[in-house]
């Protein structure tokens, strides 16, 4: 959990500090070590009109530091505990994800789940099955789904943004110059 806080604020700090030639920032952000502890999970390539989902979800669940993704097919003998497998289709302007979570040790499907929401959410989706999957494995709740708001002067005058956890889908909320 401090690893996600601590990278939550490197986000913020990176995005909020205004630009300036001889400013330097270093941050370290620790995770569970050399890896040895990280949970195995398969994911082979997802199926159907999935344009970059499965990079999506592979980063969400790289950035939570619980799992060591495998996306060759050869995640048997690498010892793979987890498989997500999934299918994507556009139908009538919406994204339809069906996505299936197995215990590759006990052989049982965790969850077998299907994701609906309008074109423009594709990211959300991706980052809803992220969440589910930290979830049903580990317990813990996800935070791929989570927006980072944040202060920048960048411009010169003060405005609000709003930004994915993970730096993608910058919005400004405010364009007042003040």
């Amino acid at each position: 959990m401090i690893a996600h806080l601590t990278a939550s604020l490197a986000l913020v700090i990176a995005l909020g500090a205004p630009l300036r030639a001889q400013t330097e920032v270093y941050l370290k952000v620790g995770g569970q070590g050399s890896g040895a502890n990280l949970i195995k999970l398969a994911l082979p390539e997802f199926t159907g009109d999935s344009a970059g989902m499965q990079d999506i979800v592979r980063g969400d669940l790289l950035f939570s530091r619980y799992f060591a993704v495998l996306v060759d097919q050869d995640y048997k003998a690498k010892g793979a505990a987890w498989l997500l497998s999934a299918h994507v289709s556009n139908i009538n302007n919406k994204i339809i994800v069906g996505a299936k979570l197995t215990d590759l040790n006990s052989k049982e499907l965790v969850f077998d789940r299907q994701y609906r929401q309008d074109l423009a959410y594709r990211r959300s989706i991706a980052h809803k099955l992220s969440d589910d999957v930290v979830k049903a494995v580990t317990g813990k709740a996800g935070i791929a789904n989570s927006q980072i708001a944040f202060a920048n002067d960048q411009s010169g005058h003060k405005e609000l943004y709003l930004v994915d956890y993970d730096g993608a889908n910058l919005k400004p909320l405010t364009k007042n110059r003040s």
